[in-house]
């Protein structure tokens, strides 16, 4: 959508399908659907990772990822 309107109320639609409403919006729902239910078995994975099932380790797991961010903080100076 683009909220170009007033008080940000949209203007344009997406639309795969000019002209007709009812199969762009049956496309657009099934994308967003699929899209969906890749990123929410993409969130379980994350967590799992960053949140192992024994305690013990998850000091190591965050400090590994604090190391990575890190590094990735100080390679901007490095790039930009």
């Amino acid at each position: 959508m683009k909220t170009t309107g007033l008080n940000g109320s949209p203007k344009h639609l997406l639309e795969w399908i000019p002209g007709n409403y009812f199969l762009n919006f049956a496309a657009v729902s099934v994308v967003y659907l699929l899209l969906s239910i890749r990123i929410a078995k993409i969130t379980i994975i994350i967590r799992d990772a960053l949140i192992p099932a024994e305690l013990s380790s998850i000091g190591v797991t965050w400090a590994c990822v604090a190391g990575a961010a890190v590094v990735c903080w100080a390679a901007t100076f490095l790039f930009v």
